[in-house]
């Protein structure tokens, strides 16, 4: 990203702050096009074309405090790209020029354009696990919309013969299968992958989305969550890796918001989604490095309505911190409910996008952002 802004796949977005007697106007340049930003918030902004009667959203969202960097996204009929607001020096060093004087009330926007490289999900073959329910199933679903294969492997035999069975009411039969598979246990989650290869052929996305919440029975909570999450993850590369015959692919980890910040009713939970977010942003720069061909990246939802949100107000799940139930219910009211399809919607995103790695997805009732990290040393 950041290349210049010549690139065809990438951008510099020129904010020229501009002071107006009334309102707090910005006015920049998107290549040689003008437009104004009128700020209607914290966090949202509109922009048009010179002589253009309509409006565009851009959604504007503070993240890292040490980088000074902002995180944004950018929507036009045209466009949709996702980068980062930086300062004008650093700008200036990327681009290899001088865009605009250092000293100039000036903050330059990287982001890639829509000419970048889409990822065609059409005859794809995916294994998802947790597939059965919840956000599992929407992937599922999402996934057969665009048309490909799918193995569904979950734990709950009965929940997977009956969403398989709603799926080949919709789509054709011979595009997915269910596979019941316990993913803690290593052998069976082995032999998942190689039922899914021997019925499809091969295997293009691997979706690591099995998950539970436990913090009575922590141990098993970071078996799923995290173990399996790994174990998964190695399993997959050892199929897809192009160096292994493979013909590469994306992995995609079911992660949480409980993943960024602590959370005082799920320790262990919490910490199972934070090693999730770190074992994927690491094996992530190996893929890179050694030219895996495989991608590989994490989703962090916030509450989704799904039976894992049920179990936080059941004792049985939650043991000791089953007193925090009424916090629990305040925070969800507060932080809004989401449904699965939105999950499936950042999933296909994820997908599409070819330059994504290592990237951690956000999605909130705010939207689908990615989370900005401090650079990596």
């Amino acid at each position: 990203m950041g290349r210049g802004p010549d690139d065809k796949d990438s951008w510099f977005l020129y904010l020229r702050k501009e002071t107006k007697r009334r309102g707090r106007n910005t006015k920049f340049r998107l290549g040689t096009a003008s437009r104004t930003v009128t700020r209607r918030g914290s966090r949202e902004w509109s922009w048009r074309r010179e002589g253009q009667r309509e409006a565009t959203s851009v959604q504007v969202t503070p993240t890292s405090a040490c980088t000074g960097r902002i995180q944004f996204s950018f929507r036009s009929p045209r466009l949709e790209a996702v980068g980062r607001l930086i300062p004008a020096a650093e700008g200036n060093r990327r681009s290899g020029r001088a865009a605009l004087s250092d000293r100039e009330p000036v903050i330059i926007l990287v982001g890639e354009s829509a000419k970048k490289s889409k990822m065609h999900l059409k005859g794809k073959v995916a294994l998802v696990t947790g597939a059965a329910q919840g956000i599992g199933k929407a992937f599922v679903e999402a996934l057969l919309e665009k048309g490909c294969k799918v193995a569904l492997v979950d734990l709950n035999a009965d929940a997977g013969k009956a969403s398989k069975g709603d799926f080949d009411k919709q789509y054709d039969p011979q595009r997915t299968i269910f596979i019941p598979c316990d993913v803690s246990n290593e052998e069976k989650f082995k032999d998942a992958f190689k039922n899914t290869i021997q019925h499809f052929g091969n295997l293009d996305i691997l979706v690591n989305n099995a998950g539970v919440n436990d913090e009575a029975n922590w141990e098993n909570t970071v078996q799923i969550n995290l173990i399996s999450v790994i174990r998964g993850t190695y399993i997959g590369l050892e199929y897809m890796k192009i160096e292994n015959g493979g013909s590469g692919g994306a992995i995609i980890n079911t992660a949480s918001l409980a993943g960024l910040w602590p959370v005082a009713y799920q320790p262990v939970y919490s910490a199972s989604k934070h090693g999730v977010i770190g074992f994927t942003r690491s094996v992530a720069l190996a893929a890179r490095a050694k030219n895996y061909g495989v991608r590989i990246n994490a989703i962090c939802p916030g509450f989704v309505n799904t039976p894992i949100l049920q179990s936080a107000f059941q004792e049985e799940y939650m043991g000791s911190y089953y007193s925090f139930k009424e916090e629990i219910k305040h925070k969800m009211e507060f932080y809004g409910i989401l449904d699965p399809s939105l999950i499936a919607e950042g999933l296909i995103k994820i997908l599409e996008d070819d330059s994504l790695n290592g990237e951690i997805m956000k999605i909130t009732k705010q939207g689908i952002n990615f989370h900005e990290y401090c650079p990596t040393p």
